[in-house]
């Protein structure tokens, strides 16, 4: 036999909270259901008990061997153990016990009164095992019976039943008291068969739109494939969401469950995600089919250095110069190109990092290009920790501090300051600098691969490729957030990256 613990109680009846529904306790298994297959029948009680607040079970002879807490509430004549007709004597008769489906006018006994109430009986295999449970209505409890019947329900209807979504609404029972035509389209379900029958009916189907159907609440959208009956059993995605219905008062008259075909645009989705792979393979081959003639270029332009450098007059030796700075950069360039290509296939491992020794690091990295330019770099001295991927973070500030040496010009007394603060539900990293800022009409373009800004001192250099930015913006859109510049240009420029919490 199965009892629900004090826990259960307050989290299957009418007054559970959110958070409570977000993190169900388990069932205590307990004699004759718990010697079956007690994970897979605990389950199915749990689901059963989420979407109806009046059920029961009863084993081969007929007799109940668990309930929902809102139904032992209610106070019954006869408890647990007790034989079915004694809770519904209109069992007794036979009427629907030993065939299931429904049980239109029946009685519910109480220890003090009587209740007018309906009946669905559903049968789940679980295990191997066939357990049967009783549904119920009160007629008392549930008046509107689907969608609530205020002025301009009819207007209502009529608006739903042409919609090209599928709605579903349910009373405070769990039971279903509308349908429209996209709904029986989208499940395979005609209307007929599905109104006045209990929600668990549907989910025993389709058991992805268990969480939709459910008392607990659905945060934001739940995507998932279903199997359409009336489409010739072809699988469809499935945009699921689902909304309380709430009378004028106040009053709580059920939910309403949405489903929003969305195969074309996940068949999209797939397509782009595909050729996005099939670029990034790309990348990935030509950068390392790059590397061996780079190689010998640079390899040839070393010896010639060597073994016929004083033979070369200044003229030659400045060739050789450009040949040797080409090859440099094309090779920064090539490991950029793998590194931008790589960011998306290794998957980010987040965690609460003190940004401090990365950017130490970092400083001691740049320490001689930074003496060269005689620029101070300015860390924070106690910056909050951040939730991210350790060499995804490295990444950024490595880039987003090199890409301010790079281009920040040559100001009076050149500052670099790196800065890290919290904004809402983000993690915000800011690096300024005072140098010649970025021109409004390229403060979108330099974070696209292969692009500068049109004032960039770099040209001279020769030494960006212009991916710096690219990959701060990629790693910003796995962290959820995004990659930003703010400033003039006559004021230095100030690039922020915002890190999602989550």
């Amino acid at each position: 036999m199965f009892y629900l613990t004090r826990a259960n109680a307050i989290l299957l009846g009418s007054a559970q909270s959110k958070k409570e529904r977000s993190n169900p306790p388990k069932l205590m298994p307990q004699r004759s259901l718990a010697q079956l297959h007690p994970p897979e029948i605990e389950k199915w009680l749990l689901d059963l008990a989420r979407i109806h607040r009046f059920a029961f079970t009863c084993d081969a002879n007929g007799c109940v061997d668990w309930m929902t807490p809102d139904l032992e509430a209610l106070g019954l004549a006869a408890g647990a153990g007790a034989v079915a007709a004694d809770v519904i004597p209109e069992l007794a008769e036979g009427l629907g016990f030993g065939a299931g489906g429904q049980l239109d006018q029946a009685t519910l006994t109480l220890r003090t009164r009587s209740l007018p109430i309906a009946v669905s009986w559903i049968d789940g295999s679980v295990g191997g095992e066939t357990l049967r449970a009783a549904i119920l209505r009160i007629d008392g409890e549930d008046p509107h019976g689907g969608l609530p019947r205020q002025p301009g329900a009819d207007l209502l209807e009529s608006i739903l039943e042409n919609s090209p979504d599928g709605v579903l609404a349910l009373d405070r029972s769990g039971f279903i008291g509308y349908a429209n035509s996209a709904f029986e389209t989208l499940t395979g379900f005609s209307r007929d068969e599905l109104k006045g029958r209990p929600a668990f009916h549907l989910v025993a189907s389709h058991p992805v739109l268990l969480d939709a159907v459910s008392e607990i609440e659905c945060d934001g959208e739940l995507r998932c494939d279903l199997a359409c009956g009336a489409r010739g059993g072809l699988a469809r995605s499935l945009s699921v969401s689902s909304q309380p219905l709430i009378l004028p008062g106040g009053e709580r008259a059920g939910r309403a469950v949405f489903l929003r075909d969305i195969t074309e645009r996940q068949q999209i989705l797939d397509q782009l995600e595909s050729k996005n792979a099939e670029l990034e393979n790309y990348v990935d081959t030509v950068s390392h089919d790059l590397r061996s003639p780079l190689v010998s270029i640079l390899g040839f332009a070393h010896l010639l250095r060597q073994d016929y450098g004083a033979s070369l007059d200044e003229t030659a030796h400045h060739f050789l110069d450009r040949i040797e700075q080409a090859g440099r950069t094309m090779d920064s360039l090539t490991d950029d190109l793998l590194s931008l290509s790589k960011i998306g296939q290794v998957p980010i491992r987040r965690r609460l990092i003190d940004p401090s020794p990365v950017l130490a690091e970092i400083q001691a990295e740049l320490k001689p290009r930074l003496e060269a330019r005689r620029t101070r770099l300015l860390l924070p001295n106690d910056p909050p920790f951040v939730y991210s991927d350790e060499t995804r973070l490295y990444q950024i500030f490595s880039n987003l501090v090199g890409n301010a040496l790079q281009h920040m010009g040559s100001p009076p007394l050149p500052v670099i300051e790196v800065d890290i603060f919290a904004r809402g539900e983000e993690d915000v990293l800011c690096v300024a600098d005072n140098g010649d800022g970025v021109l409004p009409e390229d403060r979108n373009r330099i974070f696209q691969a292969f692009q500068r800004a049109k004032a960039s001192t770099s040209e001279r250099e020769g030494r960006s490729s212009g991916m710096g930015l690219a990959i701060v913006r990629k790693i910003a859109s796995l962290h959820s957030g995004r990659a930003w510049v703010e400033g003039d240009v006559e004021n230095g420029a100030r690039f922020y990256v915002s890190l999602a919490r989550r």
